[in-house]
């Protein structure tokens, strides 16, 4: 799910910042009921993209994913749905930034060949 575990925080912190190009700090999000697990980089389009991973008691999982903003532009949250994905996107003078959340329906059924503690 990850490449670097959560309980490397400051290491996490410096690497996607150097990686994306801007300071880049985790979030805390335990006051909401979300436990950071690690961080993973990706890349969408050619650029590169830091992807935090998030898991709730319920063994619910939200990705908090951003890449630098060149245009320094900026664009309120909007929040979209595809399907059982949810997403919050918008975009402050330094990043673009989402946050996507699997949200089971009541026809949905986990893969048989993923195990139940990996899959929301």
């Amino acid at each position: 799910m990850v490449e670097v575990i959560g309980s490397e925080q400051a290491h996490i912190e410096s690497w996607l910042s150097k990686e994306i190009g801007v300071d880049f700090k985790v979030p805390n999000l335990s006051d909401a009921g979300w436990t950071f697990q690690g961080a993973r980089l990706l890349v969408v389009a050619g650029k590169p993209v830091a992807q935090l991973m998030y898991t709730n008691a319920e063994g619910a999982v939200i990705a908090l994913s951003g890449l630098q903003n060149r245009s320094g532009t900026t664009v309120e949250p909007a929040l979209r749905a595809f399907g059982d994905v949810h997403m919050a996107t918008w975009k402050n003078t330094t990043g673009r930034l989402w946050v996507t959340r699997l949200t089971r329906s009541k026809h949905w059924q986990r893969p048989p060949h993923l195990s139940s503690n990996r899959f929301p």
